[in-house]
């Protein structure tokens, strides 16, 4: 393997089989990383020491699907269990970006949940990734998350809350959230 790359290697009965390298060279060192490895191709992400995020899925050669710069110190990286989304932890900031849509991550700017609250690394999904637990000073926050990744759900939660866009005396929030349900209706998007 050279230096600076990302390599896979198979072994079998303490030898080396086969070893695959990314093409793309890392900028520093790699000081997250994630992988969902069910089904026929693995995805792999990373982040480095300099900020940059890099998700690539191994089908027989590294194919590049994601590169972000990360403006924050990322704490943890997470995949949903159908490794469709990308759960990217940072200080106060969780954000969600959807990995199978090729032409909607060039663009993406990800999904802020929860702008709010520490989420640090202890901070998690349930398993079947409805739930967020989030440490803060008074305990555990749970938040529901699963209208994010069904579009009846969604439809149906931002109807039920339809009073945070006529809350006149939280001008910022409404306009947040107006982006919010942009974000996840693009998301959904087929």
């Amino acid at each position: 393997m050279k230096n600076g790359c990302l390599g896979l290697i198979k072994r079998q009965n303490g030898r080396t089989v086969s070893a695959v390298e990314s093409e793309v060279k890392l900028q520093g060192i790699i000081v997250k990383m994630a992988i969902h490895n069910k089904g026929d191709t693995p995805i792999i992400a990373t982040v480095d020491d300099q900020g940059q995020l890099l998700v690539r899925r191994f089908d027989g050669n590294f194919q590049s699907i994601l590169r972000k710069k990360c403006h924050r110190k990322v704490s943890q990286l997470t995949f949903s269990p159908n490794g469709n989304y990308l759960a990217v932890f940072m200080k106060n900031q969780i954000l969600l970006y959807n990995i199978n849509r090729s032409e909607y991550y060039r663009h993406n700017e990800g999904i802020p949940l929860h702008l709010s609250y520490d989420s640090s690394e202890a901070t998690s999904f349930s398993p079947n990734w409805e739930k967020i637990y989030v440490p803060n000073k008074d305990g555990v926050q749970i938040f529901d998350q699963s209208h994010f990744f069904s579009a009846t759900q969604f439809e149906k939660k931002v109807t039920e809350n339809q009073a945070l866009f006529r809350n006149e005396s939280q001008q910022l929030w409404p306009l947040q959230f107006i982006k919010l349900v942009e974000n996840i209706l693009k998301m959904h998007q087929k």
